[in-house]
């Protein structure tokens, strides 16, 4: 006689729960705000709704929705679902009417799970039996707490993934979960005495992964009352809370959830994590390390790759395996029983011997899925996530707009940034537009930064490969109901005071508009004077004697000492110029090459006054050989620093013209 415990010979993964029940029944499984069930009472209460639900016709193979609050209710539904026979498929309460009705038609299920305060709405959109939680509380309580004996096989279908974006959905077997199972004990080293933290949205496959890892290896399911995922108003400071009041162990987080939580984190005391699994998002080799230095050396931080269709690890990145350049998003290596292929436009595999960006292909648990991911396979074997090949951007290419993301999230006072094609006004009518790349950031509450500065301080990262050239500060980035950042709901970019160059009839310009150029002045002060002052003061000292004018008489002494001042503050300015001045300067016309070589000119002339003095000042007149050498590095480069700056304003000129010509 088969037993029910294993479908076909694989360990169902609601059975080992039921194990689990047995073995340790007092033993805590589900904590939610204020509510814990230990096993025993799971057990019950998931038996209890199961038979319930077969009372009101629930069948093997059916398909039952759960469309509920966070709470403790969840993973009780979700084991009633799945001992009842059925599959099941997790719907967000807060989903729009629309969403609602069209994931119900797809899935046609056989009932609903769910409260009376979402009734009204699924019973518009359903035909199938709804099933209330709370006004059903009594009979589900008059229901035997013996589990029903029905009979599974591992093929059957355990639930139903879809996406935010589409209805369509994926089956995911029993077999499929038990796999995934035996590969996170492995390799997460999960043990009854472990704490899971569950705070993906309940639509993505990583909640079905949170209550497998946890209650398939008799752990404890710690389940956040708020979604950190899509709720704006959710205060990361809950977050960390809960992360020290639960003693968690172990979690999963998607990439912006991280991001905030390890800069609460931040030179705090370490945290009982002892393993943090990030997914969704690029997340960069630079926040990797940053992420491993917070939670500290005891902790465990990797980078997980998978698909929406499964919530299996295809691939995973060790701290180990951490190399190369920071601002790369590595997605480590498939793990076993996973295989991903580098396809070209033709879903052709790339050959090992001829890199480059290609289409991910992943094969696993038999079916092989075309992802829209772009990646490129490394000559040391490990994976790189490049970005989103339905990601369409004017001018850039994908991996254009993830190094511009990456470049701009590395910025001080950046906490999130995204860059899509959005309509830009060129003319007074909303109709007058033109599709552009535009850069959306979001900053920190308590730094005041232009976006016209971040446009400077881009285009000096990017080293004049293509970036955006408009950039819009958004509280925060619109994100579905995933967390995913929804490009459809990015707001329209204001119409610019300036023309770009390059488009026929504009004429040739400082990419800085002029009704932000006193902003961008006072920007580059606040890095000149904080330069230029210590300078002043420290100069005695790093050239002893240079302004001693102890000998020099009233008035003429007072005037040196302006001389020494001015000399400070071109230095400084020198160097705010070197890292925000080429924004001053393209836009011109004028060739690439040309702008790079007056920007370092104009910068050597602002910065060669306060050394070349103070050694003219400290050199006898007759040490030859150290005024020769003086006159050619600074007097020399001076006057080719001026001449390139009249060159370029020459080729400026005809540019101007010309524009002006094909108005």
């Amino acid at each position: 006689m088969p037993d029910k415990n294993r479908g076909g010979g694989t360990e169902l993964v609601h059975r080992r729960v039921e194990a689990h029940a047995r073995a340790t029944p007092d033993a805590v499984a589900v904590v939610c705000g204020e509510r814990a069930l230990t096993y025993r009472e799971l057990d019950d209460a998931s038996a209890r709704l199961a038979n319930h639900l077969i009372r009101r016709g629930v069948r093997g193979h059916d398909v039952v929705v759960i469309c509920l609050d966070r709470s403790a209710d969840l993973p009780v539904s979700v084991l009633a679902v799945l001992r009842a026979g059925a599959a099941y498929v997790m719907l967000e309460p807060s989903a729009p009417d629309g969403v609602l009705r069209e994931v119900l038609r797809a899935v046609a299920p056989s009932a609903v799970l769910t409260r009376e305060s979402h009734r009204i709405r699924l019973a518009d959109a359903v035909d199938a039996g709804i099933v209330c939680l709370d006004t059903e509380a009594g009979a589900i309580a008059g229901e035997s707490a013996a589990g029903p004996d029905v009979q599974i096989t591992g093929s059957a279908p355990a639930f139903l993934a879809h996406t935010a974006r589409s209805p369509a959905t994926s089956v995911v077997e029993h077999s499929h979960l038990a796999g995934a199972l035996r590969d996170w004990k492995v390799h997460y080293g999960l043990t009854p005495g472990d704490r899971v933290l569950q705070t993906a949205s309940v639509e993505s496959v990583v909640f079905t992964g949170d209550w497998v890892r946890a209650l398939g290896t008799g752990a404890t399911l710690v389940v956040l009352e708020r979604n950190f995922t899509s709720d704006r108003t959710a205060d990361v400071d809950e977050l960390a809370v809960v992360l020290a009041d639960e003693r968690i162990t172990v979690l999963e987080c998607e990439t912006p959830v991280v991001r905030r939580l390890l800069r609460r984190l931040a030179g705090e005391p370490a945290t009982s994590v002892r393993l943090l699994a990030v997914s969704g998002e690029s997340w960069f080799v630079r926040e990797h390390r940053e992420a491993q230095r917070i939670l500290g050396p005891d902790a465990r931080v990797l980078h997980v790759y998978r698909i929406p269709e499964s919530p299996r690890d295809i691939c995973r990145l060790e701290p180990t395996e951490l190399g190369g350049p920071d601002d790369v998003s590595l997605i480590g290596r498939p793990v076993t029983g996973a295989r991903v292929s580098v396809t070209d436009a033709r879903r052709r595999r790339r050959r090992k011997e001829v890199p480059g960006v290609g289409t991910l292909a992943v094969k696993v648990d038999g079916a092989v899925k075309q992802t829209r991911d772009l990646g490129i396979r490394r000559s040391d074997g490990l994976l790189q996530y490049v970005g989103r090949a339905d990601v369409r951007v004017p001018g850039l290419s994908p991996s254009d707009v993830a190094e511009c993301e990456a470049a701009l999230r590395s910025l001080p006072g950046v906490s999130d940034a995204v860059v899509a094609g959005a309509p830009v006004r060129r003319g007074e009518s909303y109709q007058d537009t033109e599709d552009e790349a535009v850069a959306y950031v979001v900053t920190d509450p308590e730094q005041v930064l232009f976006p016209h500065l971040l446009i400077a301080v881009l285009v000096q990262l990017r080293g004049g490969a293509p970036a955006p050239r408009t950039i819009v500060a958004v509280p925060a980035l619109p994100r579905d109901r995933r967390g995913a950042v929804d490009r459809d709901r990015l707001p329209r970019a204001p119409k610019p005071k300036y023309s770009r160059s390059g488009g026929k009839g504009t004429r040739p310009g400082g990419a800085v508009p002029g009704d932000r150029l006193p902003h961008y002045l006072g920007a580059m002060l606040l890095i000149a004077v904080p330069v230029a002052l210590p300078l002043y003061f420290l100069t005695s000292v790093i050239w002893p004697g240079s302004t001693n004018t102890a000998a020099v008489p009233q008035p003429w002494a007072a005037f040196f000492q302006v001389l020494y001042a001015a000399e400070a503050a071109s230095l400084g300015l020198g160097v705010a110029y070197l890292f925000m001045g080429y924004s001053l300067l393209s836009g011109w016309g004028c060739p690439r090459w040309l702008t790079v070589l007056t920007h370092l000119a104009i910068a050597w002339l602002l910065l060669a006054w306060w050394p070349q003095d103070n050694l003219y000042r400290l050199s006898s007149p007759q040490d030859w050989p150290r005024q020769g050498v003086l006159v050619f590095v600074f007097n020399v480069a001076l006057m080719l620093a001026a001449a390139v700056v009249v060159l370029f304003f020459c080729a400026a000129a005809r540019a101007a013209a010309r524009a002006d010509r094909s108005r």
